[in-house]
């Protein structure tokens, strides 16, 4: 059971995020963004998988906007350059 009630909430959702379980080979990460990160994110080490637990907006990348909302699963390849467009009007969380 994990207290997520209980994390930091804000920040940004590329660099304010906080690890809950991780291992050499994966990590799974929680944040609650309340900003939009005004630089571009590139993991070079990883593909990304990002779980919409609540919040809405648009994933800016080089293959173009993909629009995201609450319940949807957000594939990132590693590599690829992208930042995080949140709609600010509702409370944001990632998994």
């Amino acid at each position: 059971h994990w207290y997520t009630s209980r994390a930091k909430k804000g920040g940004s959702p590329t660099l304010d995020r906080i690890p809950l379980l991780f291992n050499q080979d994966i990590g799974m990460l929680y944040v609650e963004p309340d900003e939009n990160d005004a630089h571009f994110y590139r993991n070079a080490q990883a593909d990304e998988v990002v779980y919409v637990a609540k919040g809405q907006g648009v994933l800016e990348s080089q293959f173009g906007d993909l629009p995201y909302r609450e319940g949807d699963y957000v594939v990132i390849h590693r590599g690829i350059m992208h930042r995080w467009k949140l709609d600010l009007t509702v409370p944001q969380k990632f998994l």
